[in-house]
């Protein structure tokens, strides 16, 4: 089976995976395949959670997934400037591959199980209203790739979190 993905998303994502080998299944990207939601990419080191929408309409989705790419290779993608499109490939005998632009990636996926994100989130709260509406891939891709720090400041509104950036972001 393959699917279609937005490779800033995991990119994105990995800015929150742990370092700690304690903890290994946060030690990388989790992506979430489901006929409801599309594909989700998201990473926590327990204090912060990062979810992005890797596909935003499902694709011939049967049946729920999830897969942890380890941090190793999502640090090794590197992603074109044109286009960030990539295809994510179950190989079979728990071997995956990401393709993008010529280059092939392959991995085995962390054998653990992701903690319940949803959790964390709002009660009575649709996919809409938290699902990645802090930011796009297209200004988290700024971030990740800004020369100098960026100024930002966090406030709470209605219970959700907003992140204001000074100046704005250009990708």
């Amino acid at each position: 089976m393959q699917y279609e993905i937005d490779l800033r998303a995991i990119k994105a994502a990995s800015f929150a995976m742990s370092s700690e080998e304690t903890r290994y299944y946060l030690k990388g990207v989790n992506i979430e395949i489901s006929a409801a939601h599309g594909i989700l990419a998201i990473a926590t080191d327990g204090h912060r959670l990062i979810a992005m929408q890797a596909a935003p309409t499902p694709q011939a989705i049967t049946g729920d997934r999830e897969i942890i790419i380890p941090a190793e290779t999502v640090k090794r993608i590197k992603i074109n400037r044109r286009y960030s499109d990539g295809i994510l490939r179950d190989m079979g005998n728990g071997q995956w591959q990401i393709e993008h632009d010529g280059q092939i990636w392959a991995f085995q996926p962390i054998d653990g199980s992701f903690p319940a994100w949803r959790r964390v989130l709002p009660k009575h709260s649709t996919p809409a209203q938290y699902l990645f509406a802090i930011v796009s891939p297209v200004e988290w891709n700024a971030i990740i790739c800004a020369q100098k720090p960026l100024s930002f400041k966090i406030e709470s509104r209605r219970g959700y979190k907003l992140i204001t950036f000074k100046g704005g972001l250009k990708p």
